[in-house]
This record gives C-alpha cells, structure tokens and sequence, in this order.
C-alpha cells in the first residue's frame, strides 16, 4: 500500500489490491471504494490482477478485508496464483477476515507488512457504560460510513472491543468513533490485542459415530444428518475457509469449521472410542 500526495488537496491515494482509496477530510470518500465482490468471475479477475501486478512490477499487492466465501475462491486459485507468492492473515491467529498479500520477502527484498491496525475502543466511564456486543461496534462503525471490506474482526469482552481495520480508515475511526449505543467511548491504536482478550473457546466433548464432517457438525449442533447435508449442499460449510461440498470428509485435529447460521469451531480430534464403538471427539466453539 503507498499514497501519493496531490498538490492543493489535502488527499492522498491509498491503493489496495486494484483500487484507490481517498484520505480525505470527508466520510464519503472513504465509502466509495470498488463494487461489490459478490460476482465469483469478478473475485476471481480481481485476485489474477493482483498477483500479476505484483509479480510483474516487483511490488506487493493487497486485497481488502475478505470474507470465508471470498477466501474459499481464493483457495481455488492456490496452483494457478502460487507463482506470485500468497500469504493470507487477518492480524491474529484464527482471524475470520482476512488479507490476502501477493509477493513474498524472498523476492521483494524487504518486508512487506501487511495494511491492518488494530483499535481498541473503551468507554469513558465504565461504570455507566452499556456492554456492547459484536453487533453494536459494527453498527456504529456502519454508521460512520465504513464500507464493510475495510473491516476485519471485532473482538469484545462486553466492555472493551478492539477492531482490526485497512490502515489508512484508523484515524479516521479514532477521530469520529465516540458513541456507541448510549455510550461514550475513546479509541486508540493498539499493537496487539491483550493475550486474555483474543477469540473466546468453549470446550465441547462429543460422542458421534465417525470424524465424518456431517457426522460431527450434526452432532454440535443438533441437527439432523439430512438437515447437515443440506447445509452442505447450500454453500454454507467452510472447511479453512474453503467451501466445503463432500459431507463425508473426515475432519482432522486442527481443522476450523464454520457453519453460516450456527457458529464456527476448531476440530481438536478423538480423545477415546466408547464402549459401542463411536467416537470421543473434542471441540471449542468459537464464543
């Protein structure tokens, strides 16, 4: 990512991946960012610009923030887009959100940092401050005018929140963010987050008859087997954030699994097989 200055404006040009954002004095040109991805051909298009611009001009080339179905496009590109070099991160371990980075330091010659700021968002008073939700933060955020690509994750405890965001919205963001629902709050850079305040787990045991996805996500979440497949079939499984088609698939330790509608969870594997013959199955659901 670079700017350049334009003389007798106070604006720079942000480039990101193929498009150009604006750092100016107005929210408006923050917003007007690139059309909707939501097009696999134009994702797809978007993704071959991009390593063929860095690898063609020697320069590093970020996306913005991408959901798990643009990532899982992604996915699909691995061979075709691997010349480039690709490295995905969302600016902490297990990140839902994430930049994708063509070029790599081996090549470059340098680092090449990925364009993500961390904010941490405090009330003024936390005795009369509301505990906020998710929802809340990327609410006002939203209402800021924010497009949602410049958006990573949104982590809270209820009191604090810290928001991963494309570098050059952070000022902006630590300039304008000052109310949430009913209440007042501050932000500021952040260079981590605290240790104890990343993605909460809740430890889960599961007996079920196989390490078959359908097998275990049925299980977790009390659906039917039928009712999982369906799932399935509808695009709204994500296997390490690839769309995941084939219901029999046996997970393996470590695998992240996220179910639109339900919830995502890390596969921690089998601990023991019971008297019957099914599988002792550990797993943390994302809080």
């Amino acid at each position: 990512m670079h700017s350049n200055h334009h003389k007798g404006f106070n604006c720079r040009i942000y480039t990101c991946g193929l498009f150009c954002y604006y750092s100016c004095d107005t929210v408006n040109e923050f917003t007007e960012t690139y059309p909707a991805m939501n097009d696999k051909d134009k994702t797809i298009g978007h993704f071959r610009d991009l390593a063929q611009r860095s690898y063609s001009n020697s320069v590093y080339t970020f996306s913005c923030f991408l959901d798990e179905n643009e990532q899982s496009i992604l996915s699909e590109l691995d061979k075709e887009l691997h010349y480039a070099g690709v490295l995905v991160f969302g600016g902490f371990e297990n990140a839902g959100r994430c930049i994708v980075r063509f070029g790599n330091e081996a090549d470059m010659g340098y680092p090449g940092d990925f364009p993500i700021t961390c904010i941490e968002i405090k009330p003024v008073n936390t005795k009369f401050g509301d505990t906020l939700t998710h929802r809340d933060y990327l609410g006002a955020l939203m209402s800021l005018g924010i497009k949602r690509e410049l958006l990573g994750d949104i982590i809270t405890d209820g009191r604090t929140g810290w928001i991963f965001c494309m570098d050059h919205i952070a000022d902006y963001i630590i300039e304008n963010l000052t109310q949430i629902r009913h209440t007042n709050v501050t932000a500021a850079r952040q260079k981590d987050i605290p240790e104890n305040a990343g993605p909460k787990y809740e430890a889960r045991d599961l007996t079920a008859a196989s390490e078959r996805a359908d097998a275990v996500i049925s299980k977790l979440f009390s659906l039917s087997r039928s009712r999982s497949i369906e799932l399935f079939k509808a695009g709204k499984i994500f296997i390490n954030s690839k769309t995941a088609d084939n219901p029999a698939a046996v997970l393996k330790s470590g695998y992240v699994i996220s179910v639109r509608g339900f919830g995502k969870f890390i596969y921690d594997g089998v601990t023991g097989i019971t008297g019957k013959g099914n599988f002792r199955i550990k797993v943390r659901i994302f809080r």
